[in-house]
């Protein structure tokens, strides 16, 4: 059976943000950039090298104010400079830089090399093209340019769909703060706990969503705090067993469904055929993540 539509699981929401996290990393350590800034810095590329600032739409990445702090990083960095335009003297202009051009591309290859080795280490080259269409496709979904969907520094990954990682969290954010008041590692440790029928602890969660145990620690202590999962001492005293309440549960389905709509919408222009490739895909990579 073919499904309709890209599935929001829990399991995808957990390859995005592990993916985010590996580029995030890479981008920072290597360049000293955001991932904001380094989607930024490869969106002026992909305009031929200069962009009005307005061009990005800085909502569906982020808030505009993040967006200027992210030019003025790449702009510290010497990988974009800025100009005035020359009939409107308030409009900026993003310049690439050969410094620029020479971090995109070998950012672009570092990260294709890394997914390799981790997300995508038992996919075949078909599969990795497939997951990258699919990636470009929700952030031209979620309302990035078209332009973004380019080769030119990379022949699979494109700077649309490194920008359509960031693009579907941040719609996920907005939707899970909308229908809960949650921040979106909140929910996933609700929706980890949903279909369990015993209590875990703060290590099994931490392993099953990859995240730092001290941070799903915070995170249940905020969530007990909020009556949605309630907790008990494990029996060696120094853990907690975590479970959630009816309170809980409701939230979670809400939310769930709710997501479920964002992602199918942000993804309906695939065909058929990549949608179900994509949920087949979204699953072996977190597979792969856990083994």
């Amino acid at each position: 059976m073919i499904h309709e539509e890209v599935l929001f699981t829990l399991q995808m929401a957990t390859v995005v943000s592990a993916l985010h996290q590996e580029v995030a990393s890479i981008v920072r350590t290597s360049y000293g950039l955001s991932y904001l800034a380094f989607c930024l810095t490869a969106s002026v590329h992909s305009h031929g090298g200069r962009m009005p600032l307005s061009n990005l739409p800085h909502n569906v990445l982020a808030q505009p104010n993040s967006v200027a702090v992210a030019a003025n990083a790449s702009v510290r960095r010497g990988y974009l400079s800025k100009v005035r335009r020359d009939d409107d003297q308030r409009a900026v202009e993003l310049l690439e830089t050969s410094a620029g051009e020479a971090i995109l591309k070998e950012g672009f290859d570092t990260i294709y090399h890394h997914f390799k080795a981790t997300a995508w280490r038992r996919c075949t080259a078909s599969d990795i093209e497939a997951i990258a269409c699919v990636s470009a496709a929700a952030a031209i979904g979620l309302g990035i340019d078209s332009i973004e969907d380019n080769t030119r520094l990379h022949a699979v990954v494109t700077p649309a769909s490194l920008m359509g990682i960031m693009a579907l969290l941040r719609r996920w954010e907005d939707v899970v703060r909308t229908f809960s008041g949650l921040s979106l590692a909140e929910y996933r440790c609700l929706a980890f706990l949903e279909h369990r029928s015993t209590s875990l602890s703060c290590a099994d969660i931490a392993d099953g969503l990859r995240l730092d145990r001290s941070t799903v620690s915070s995170l249940v202590s905020r969530l007990s705090r909020a009556g949605l999962v309630s907790t008990r001492q494990g029996t060696d005293r120094r853990s907690r067993l975590i479970a959630l309440t009816d309170r809980g549960k409701v939230a979670a389905a809400l939310v769930t469904a709710r997501l479920g709509d964002a992602t199918a919408e942000a993804h309906a222009a695939l065909n058929p055929e990549l949608k179900a490739k994509a949920n087949e895909l979204h699953m072996r990579m977190y597979t792969t993540y856990c083994s």
